[in-house]
């Protein structure tokens, strides 16, 4: 990322001086990586404690995988916890400040586990 020009102004969002049609959260001192789309309603998306709780800013696609994920000890849906999980980390990277790179994770993995069961399971 190349330096952005430097801005004396109190904490805000301000337009995003990499990417035109989103915003990008100035602290007061230095541009930071938290970004919401230019038409996003105002206010509650850079606090972090609601990302704990709800799943703001997250891929659907990472919140599906980590739920199949889940749901992989089941066997049939261990598969589909492992596409869910890579066309997550592929949303994810298309979209500069979208979350879920977690439950992608979890979800490739645990549904890789239970399908290397699954398998072992059918060859018997």
């Amino acid at each position: 990322m190349e330096q952005a020009p430097v801005i004396s102004r109190p904490p805000a969002w301000a337009p995003d001086p990499w990417h035109p049609g989103q915003l990008r959260w100035w602290d007061g001192r230095q541009w930071t990586p938290e970004v919401r789309p230019l038409h996003a309603p105002p206010g509650g998306l850079h606090d972090p404690s609601l990302r704990w709780v709800l799943p703001v800013g997250r891929s659907g696609f990472a919140i599906a995988a980590g739920y199949l994920g889940l749901l992989s000890v089941f066997l049939v849906t261990a598969p589909l916890a492992v596409a869910f999980g890579c066309v997550a980390l592929w949303d994810i990277s298309q979209h500069p400040g979208r979350l879920g790179r977690g439950r992608a994770i979890f979800g490739i993995v645990m549904g890789g586990l239970f399908s290397v069961l699954f398998l072992a399971l059918l060859a018997q």
